[in-house]
C-alpha cells in the first residue's frame, strides 16, 4: 500500500461508488493541529490494464473540522463507478487560518498494512493499549506502524494519529507482551479450575466417607453376634494370620485417601509381606502426581524431585520431565526468566524445551531493552542471534544508546554506536548528524584541525562542507604564504571542492617538488610531481627532466643497464634515444668480448641501424652458432645460420649443421625427422643415400607394425632402394585381398592392377571386378523389371561403369533408360524440377537434351533483368522464384508460369504470361495482376 505521510488529513475508510450510487464516501480524520475548511480530492480511474481512463479533482467545503476529529466527505464520480481500478487522494488542504498544505511532488510511502488482530490477542491488545489497538507494530524501514494501525515516517517519535511514544509502542505492546498477558490469563483460568475441580472432589470425598460410616454402624450391629460367637475360633487364625493383611489393607486404604506418606509407612512396615514394597514406591509416585496437578511452583518442585527419586518406577522419568516443564511454564509467564530457562535448559530434548529456553531468554532481552538495560540486552541478544529477529534487536540495542547520546547533546559518544550497527535503519544518517555535531563542538573549542576532520565525514549533511572549509581554507592560505608547504597540502587536500583550493593544493605539492629538484633530489621531486594531474603539461615536463637527469647520472656513474631503462622512459626526450642506443651497443659489445652471444644478439637487435650493429648482430649470431655446433646442439644451431646467409662460410656450416643434425636423429632412431632434414640437402656428401635409408627404415618398420598406409607411402618415395619393390608388391598384395575379403572390390581392383603382375595380382584384379559388378547387377535389374526407377538410379549412379566386363555391358544402358523413365514420372506428374535432376544425369541420352531439356519449365530457368536493372527474376532449378520481396514456388506451362506458397501446382494461381522466351537470351512476362510488361535479359553476374 502507498500513502503520503506528510498529509495532514487520513482518510481512514471509503465507500466505493457503483453504478446505482456513483458516489466515493470517505471518512477523513483531522491529524493536524489546526481546523480544516476545505480539501481538494483527486480521483483516478484506471482500465484493466493499467491505463489512465479518466481524472476528477474536486474541492470539496466542509465545516470547521478542529484537529484530532473524524469527518466524512462525498464526491460524485460517474466515470469511477464503472473502472476496474481506482486511486484516491488529497492533493490539498485548506485550514481556517488561512495556511494550505499541497502535495506537490513528495513522493509515496510504500507499506505492507499489519493484519488486523482477533479473538484472545485482539482483546489483550486493546487491555494494554486501549480500546484502539488492532494490531501489532510493524517496523518497515522507512516506515513504522502503529498499534492504532496509522504509518508513520521512521523519523517520527511519536504516532501521527493517536500520539503514542514509538519507543513504547515497540517495547510495551509487540507481540511478545501480548502473548505474556494471554498466557498469564491462560493460567489464571486454570489455576482456578484446579482449585474449583480440587474442591469438587474433597466435597465428593466427604459425602462418600458420611454414607461409609452410616453404613458401617450398620453392620456393626448385624455382626457383633456373630464376632462374639466366632471370637474364641478365630482367635488363633486372626492373631496368626489376620493381622498383616489387616494392616495391608489399612496401608491400601490410606493410599487411596489420599495419604500419601502415613500408606508409606504402614507398607514399610510389612516388610517383604505381599508387594508392599512395591506399595510404598505408588505411594511416593501419585504423592508427586498429586503435587504435581496442584501446579503451584512449590508443589511442581515437589513433584519432579519425588519423580526423580522413583528412579525407572512406572513413567516416572517422562513425569519429572513433565513435572520440570510446567514448572518452567510458570517461571516463564511470571517473567523468572533465569529460573525458566535453567528448567527449560536442563529438559534437553523434551517436546520443545529448546526453542522455549530460546524464547526465555529472547523475552528475557527484550525485557532488559524495555528497562533500557541496553548492554545487557544487546549480550544476550547476541548470545541467541540466530533466534527470530535478536540479531536486528542486538543492533537495536546500540542504536538507541547512540540515538539518546546524540539527543542529549553528546554526538561524540554517539559516533561508535552508529559506526557499529552499519546499515542498520537510519544509522547512516544519524552517523552523518554525529559527525556534524562533533564538528560543531570541536569549533567552539577552537580546534579547527579536529572540527574539520569531523565536518569532512559529515559529508552531505547539512553544510558541513561549508564548515569543513570554514575550518581549513584560511589557515592553509597563511602556511602556504608562510612556504609551509607540506602543512598547507594537507588541509587544501581536504577541501578541494572550496573555492580555488585544489588548484592551491597542486602549487603546494608544485612548489614542494621544484624545491626538491633544486636540491638535486629528483627521487622526492618525482614523487611530488607524480601526485599531480597527468594531463598538466608543465608538471609532466618536470617529471620527464627528472627521469632523464636520473638517467644522465646513471650513465656517468657506470651503469648502463639502469640508465637504459631510464632513458627508455623518456625516449622522446632531448637526446635520450641517442643515448639508449648508444648504451645498448656499449652493452652488447661488452657481452660480446664475454662470449655471452644471447645477450649480445638481444641487445644489437634491438640497438637497429646504430654505427655497424646490424653487421655485429649477425657477428654474434654466427658466433652463437659455431658455439652451439661445438658443443653437438646442431638443430639449435641452423635457425641462427639461417640469418648469417653468405658470412664468411656460414652457407657451407648451414648445411654440415643439418647433415649432422640429421646424423644425430639417426642415432636417436628420429628417422622420419632425419628423412626430413636429408631431403633439404640431398646434395650433400651422402645425404641421398642417407635419406632412402631413413625412408626404407620407417616404411619397412610401419609395415612390419600393421600400418601398411605409412609403410607404403614412405617406401614409394625410395625407389628401386634395397628390397622396396618387393615390399611394396607384398604389403600391396595384402592390402587388396584384406579389401576383396571386406567386399570393397572397387578399391581391391585398383590396387591389384598397380601391382604391375605381382602373383596372381591380375587375375584377383578380374575377380574383384567380376565381384562387383554381378550383386549390383542383380539387383539393378530386379528393380528395374519392378520399374522401381528412382530405386535402380540409385544403386548404380555412384558405382564406376567404366570397366563393366562384357555380361555386365548392358548396366550402362539400364542406369540410363531408368534415370529417363523416372523423370518421365516426375514430369507426368507434374513435379518438373525433381524430373530435371534424373535429365541432368543423362544429358546425352536419347532426346534429353534436343527434347526434354527444351521445354518452357527448363528454357526459363536463371536470373533475368530489365534494361534498367529495376526488376529482377531469379528462376532456380529446384522450383521456386523471387522477384523482389516476393519469394515463391512456381510452375510452367508452354505460356504461363502459376505461383503460390506451396510446391503443388493444384494450389498455384496464374501470375504471368509468358510473352516470348527464345533460345535462353528473351523472356517477356506479363504480370496477370497488374498488366505490368517485364522485358527481360539474363541478368549479369553479382
Amino acid at each position: 500500500m502507498r500513502v503520503d505521510l506528510t498529509c495532514p488529513v487520513e482518510m481512514w475508510h471509503c465507500g466505493l461508488p457503483n453504478e446505482k450510487y456513483p458516489v466515493c464516501t470517505m471518512q477523513m480524520y483531522n491529524l493536524s493541529d489546526k481546523s480544516v475548511s476545505s480539501l481538494q480530492v483527486c480521483i483516478r480511474a484506471y482500465d484493466r490494464a493499467g491505463q489512465l481512463r479518466s481524472r476528477k479533482v474536486e474541492r470539496v467545503q466542509v465545516d470547521d473540522i478542529p484537529p484530532q476529529t473524524v469527518f466524512e466527505v462525498l464526491v460524485a464520480d460517474e466515470e469511477a463507478a464503472t473502472a476496474p481500478d481506482l486511486e484516491i487522494r488529497i492533493e490539498k488542504v485548506w485550514f481556517t487560518d488561512g495556511t494550505v498544505w499541497r502535495s506537490g511532488a513528495a513522493s509515496l510511502s510504500e507499506y505492507d498494512p499489519p493484519p488486523t488482530l482477533t479473538g484472545a490477542r485482539l482483546d489483550a491488545m486493546r487491555y494494554l493499549a486501549g480500546p484502539d489497538g488492532n494490531c501489532f507494530p510493524s517496523d518497515q524501514g522507512a516506515v513504522w506502524v502503529c498499534v492504532c494501525s496509522r504509518p508513520n515516517p521512521a523519523s517520527a517519535d511519536r504516532c501521527r494519529r493517536c500520539g503514542r511514544n514509538k519507543h513504547d509502542v515497540f517495547t510495551k505492546l509487540n507481540q511478545a507482551e501480548v502473548e505474556k498477558l494471554i498466557f498469564a490469563r491462560q493460567n489464571e483460568e486454570e489455576e482456578k479450575e484446579r482449585a474449583a475441580r480440587e474442591k469438587e472432589r474433597l466435597e465428593e470425598e466427604k459425602e462418600a466417607e458420611k454414607k461409609k460410616k452410616t453404613k458401617r454402624r450398620r453392620k456393626i450391629i448385624l455382626t457383633t453376634v456373630i464376632c462374639v460367637l466366632a471370637a474364641a475360633a478365630l482367635a488363633y487364625g486372626i492373631i496368626f494370620h489376620g493381622i498383616p493383611y489387616y494392616h495391608y489393607m489399612t496401608a491400601t486404604q490410606a493410599m487411596e485417601k489420599g495419604q500419601f506418606a502415613s500408606a508409606k509407612e504402614q507398607f514399610l512396615a510389612l516388610e517383604d509381606y505381599r508387594d508392599s514394597a512395591v506399595m510404598a514406591l505408588e505411594c511416593d509416585y501419585r504423592s508427586a502426581l498429586n503435587s504435581q496437578k496442584a501446579g503451584t511452583f512449590t508443589a511442581l518442585k515437589v513433584a519432579w524431585e519425588g519423580f526423580e527419586a522413583l528412579g525407572d518406577y512406572r513413567d516416572s522419568a517422562l513425569q519429572a520431565q513433565i513435572s520440570r516443564y510446567e514448572a518452567a511454564q510458570k517461571y516463564a509467564s511470571a517473567g523468572n526468566w533465569d529460573r525458566a530457562i535453567e528448567l527449560f535448559e536442563g529438559l534437553g530434548d523434551y517436546s520443545d524445551s529448546a526453542d522455549r529456553a530460546l524464547k526465555c531468554r529472547y523475552e528475557q532481552a527484550l525485557e532488559l531493552m524495555a528497562r533500557k538495560d541496553y548492554d545487557t540486552a544487546r549480550e544476550k541478544f547476541e548470545a541467541i542471534a540466530d533466534y527470530s529477529d535478536a540479531a536486528e534487536k542486538a543492533l537495536e540495542c546500540v542504536y538507541q544508546p547512540a540515538i539518546a547520546s546524540l539527543n542529549a547533546g553528546d554526538p561524540i559518544s554517539a559516533i561508535d554506536g552508529f559506526l557499529a550497527v552499519g546499515e542498520y535503519r537510519d544509522a547512516p544518517r544519524q552517523l552523518l548528524a554525529a559527525y556534524y555535531g562533533a564538528g560543531d563542538i570541536y569549533y567552539s573549542q577552537q580546534d579547527y584541525d579536529t572540527a574539520a576532520d569531523y565536518f569532512i565525514l559529515a559529508g552531505d549533511y547539512s553544510d558541513a562542507a561549508r564548515r569543513a572549509r570554514q575550518c581549513l581554507y584560511d589557515p592553509a592560505v597563511e602556511a602556504m604564504e608562510a612556504g609551509e608547504w607540506q602543512k598547507a597540502a594537507d588541509m587544501f587536500e581536504k577541501i578541494l571542492t572550496y573555492s580555488d583550493a585544489a588548484a592551491l593544493w597542486r602549487k603546494c605539492i608544485a612548489s614542494m617538488g621544484d624545491e626538491k629538484m633544486a636540491e638535486g633530489d629528483l627521487t622526492a621531486a618525482m614523487s611530488y610531481y607524480e601526485k599531480l594531474p597527468e594531463d598538466d603539461a608543465e608538471t609532466q615536463e618536470k617529471i620527464t627532466e627528472c627521469v632523464y637527469r636520473m638517467a644522465m647520472a646513471a650513465f656517468e656513474e657506470g651503469d648502463l643497464e639502469k640508465a637504459q631503462l631510464l632513458f627508455a622512459e623518456v625516449e622522446e626526450y632531448s637526446d635520450s634515444e641517442k643515448y639508449i642506443r648508444g648504451i645498448l651497443y656499449a652493452r652488447a659489445t661488452t657481452a660480446m668480448n664475454e662470449q655471452d652471444y644471447d645477450l649480445a644478439i638481444d641487445l644489437f637487435t634491438q640497438a637497429g641501424d646504430y654505427e655497424d650493429s646490424e653487421a655485429e648482430l649477425t657477428r654474434a649470431r654466427y658466433a652463437k652458432a659455431l658455439d652451439l655446433i661445438d658443443n653437438g646442439d646442431y638443430a639449435e644451431a641452423i635457425p641462427l645460420l639461417e640469418l648469417t646467409p653468405g658470412y664468411l662460410n656460414a652457407d657451407t656450416a648451414i648445411r654440415d649443421a643439418r647433415y649432422r643434425a640429421a646424423l644425430q636423429m639417426m642415432q636417436a632412431k628420429d628417422f622420419e625427422k632425419a628423412a626430413e632434414i636429408f631431403g633439404e640437402i640431398l646434395n650433400y656428401k651422402d645425404s641421398r643415400t642417407q635419406y632412402k635409408e631413413c625412408l626404407y627404415i620407417v616404411g619397412k618398420t610401419a609395415l612390419e607394425n600393421g600400418d601398411e598406409d605409412k609403410g607404403l607411402e614412405y617406401l614409394s618415395k625410395v625407389g628401386d632402394y634395397k628390397d622396396v619393390k618387393t615390399l611394396f608388391s607384398a604389403a600391396g598384395y595384402e592390402r587388396a585381398m584384406v579389401l576383396k575379403d571386406s567386399g570393397d572390390y572397387r578399391e581391391a581392383v585398383e590396387l591389384f592392377r598397380s601391382l604391375g603382375g605381382y602373383l596372381d595380382s591380375d587375375a584377383q584384379a578380374d575377380e574383384c571386378l567380376d565381384l562387383y559388378y554381378e550383386a549390383a547387377y542383380e539387383e539393378a535389374a530386379a528393380a528395374y523389371e519392378a520399374k522401381e526407377y528412382a530405386a535402380v538410379v540409385a544403386m548404380l549412379r555412384d558405382m564406376d561403369l567404366s570397366y563393366l566386363p562384357e555380361r555386365y555391358e548392358d548396366l550402362k544402358d539400364m542406369y540410363a533408360e531408368a534415370a529417363y523413365r523416372r523423370g518421365d514420372e516426375l514430369y507426368a506428374e507434374k513435379r518438373p524440377y525433381e524430373a530435371l535432376a534424373y535429365y541432368d544425369l543423362i544429358p546425352g541420352y536419347k532426346d534429353v537434351a534436343t527434347k526434354k531439356l527444351t521445354r518452357t519449365c527448363y528454357q526459363i530457368i536463371g536470373s533475368w533483368e530489365t534494361a534498367d536493372g529495376q526488376t529482377r527474376f531469379d528462376f532456380r532449378a529446384d522450383g521456386t522464384f523471387k522477384t523482389g520481396d516476393r519469394e515463391e514456388y512456381y510452375y510452367t506451362t508452354q505460356y504461363a508460369v502459376y505461383a503460390g506458397g506451396e510446391n503443388d501446382p493444384v494450389g498455384m494461381t496464374y501470375a504471368y504470361n509468358i510473352l516470348d522466351l527464345r533460345n535462353g537470351q528473351i523472356l517477356n512476362l506479363r504480370d496477370e495482376k497488374t498488366g505490368a510488361v517485364y522485358k527481360m535479359k539474363p541478368a549479369k553476374a553479382d
